[in-house]
């Protein structure tokens, strides 16, 4: 029987039940993994992206699968918030971190402690807590790369393990914290242990779209040449796939029918939080029943509007005039054809207008998560349907 209970849709979740497994992205962090284990410099990667499009899924998926890796790996996992000091939080999980690595306890955590905090007090039972100094003398970037250093020292030690540092919400780093952050893991990433090797560092930081021009704007430059790990629309046959699979997703043995899944895939885009929108709603459409078919997958779609249309009003609210104009002039461009160029010479109303006339207007709103990149890179789509809908209501 399907009940909301048992459902096993998610939305509004990074970790989620239903997953569409992200392969070649997967497979890009692994491969920088293993040559970071060799000793091989690995710029950080940096995945900039709307919310709702997974990036947190994925570093909880590699966070799961890094552990099973022939690798062995350490990983890391800290999210930044808004407001919180990142240091702290960094610290906590650099503690964590150092309890996977054998023979690095007691003393090396003090060690290690007094280097990133500049220890008032050390609680070792249980999760290492550390209260911070901030008038202590030792600069925060060089704290955290002693202990960096410590940690990749160990690791290296201890069976010549990598170790993976992943970075959520990297948009909410504070100023201070980013700096410094960033200042540590170039002189960690280049420095060398006793084998003459680089320490194995991999970094994977996620973030909203302006995450890399933010980095640029407060002058930290090696945060800004991250390489780019592209995360795109959910391909057709990953969801296919998916859903093909998707009896060993939930607990009551229910599988799609052939229609239903051709339906998720026509109604969901490929945008990865419209998937589990609609899926939940999918579910729940009736409790008899164990095929989803495209019948319960329309209802979902549904089910789910009024919710993506108060995600649509979100978007555009507080939009300037001239930003909604050009917004307009995009939804009156046909699919395929929405280039910034051609943009632009619709909402100026000009054919000799070039996409430079308009750059500020398509930064703003690619920053704001409103459009984002076609993924052919031939121009840009709404960053959801619901956008497109509300403003051709």
């Amino acid at each position: 029987m399907r009940t909301a209970t048992n459902n096993p849709f998610t939305p509004g979740f990074g970790d989620a039940a239903v997953w569409v497994p992200r392969t070649r992205q997967v497979a890009a962090v692994r491969a920088m993994v293993s040559r970071a284990r060799t000793g091989a410099r690995q710029a950080p990667r940096l995945i900039e992206q709307e919310r709702g499009f997974g990036k947190t899924s994925l570093l909880a998926a590699v966070e799961d699968l890094a552990s099973d890796w022939e690798d062995d790996a350490v990983v890391i996992r800290v999210t930044a918030v808004e407001g919180e000091p990142f240091m702290t939080a960094l610290a906590h999980r650099l503690s964590q971190g150092l309890r996977q690595v054998e023979g690095t306890v007691g003393a090396a955590l003090v060690q290690v402690s007094s280097w990133l905090g500049r220890v008032r007090e050390i609680r070792l039972a249980g999760v290492l807590e550390v209260d911070v100094d901030e008038t202590a003398e030792m600069p925060a970037s060089l704290a955290l790369g002693r202990a960096l250093q410590e940690l990749g020292a160990a690791a290296r030690a201890d069976g010549d393990r990598p170790v993976v540092l992943l970075i959520d919400e990297a948009q909410a780093i504070d100023a201070p914290s980013r700096r410094a952050v960033f200042t540590a893991l170039q002189e960690v990433i280049n420095t060398l242990d006793a084998t003459g090797r680089v320490l194995p560092f991999a970094v994977v930081l996620a973030g909203l779209p302006g995450t890399r021009a933010a980095f640029k704007r407060h002058r930290v430059t090696f945060g800004e040449r991250c390489r780019d790990l592209p995360l795109e629309s959910l391909e057709d046959e990953a969801i296919r796939d998916t859903l093909l699979r998707f009896d060993t997703f939930n607990t009551e043995g229910v599988t799609f029918a052939g229609d239903g899944i051709e339906e998720m895939i026509e109604a969901t885009g490929g945008h990865p939080h419209v998937f589990q929108l609609v899926g939940e709603g999918a579910w729940n459409h009736r409790e008899d029943g164990q095929h989803i078919t495209a019948e319960d997958v329309r209802a979902g779609v549904a089910q789910s509007q009024r919710e993506l249309a108060m995600i649509a009003q979100a978007r555009l609210n507080g939009l300037t005039e001239s930003q909604l104009g050009w917004l307009r002039a995009m939804a009156g461009i046909a699919e395929g054809e929405r280039t910034l160029t051609s943009i632009c010479r619709a909402f100026r109303g000009r054919d000799s207008a070039t996409a430079s006339d308009c750059g500020s207007i398509a930064d703003a709103l690619l920053t704001k998560g409103v459009i984002r990149r076609a993924d052919d890179g031939s121009g840009v789509v709404f960053a959801l349907r619901s956008i497109e809908d509300h403003l051709r209501a």
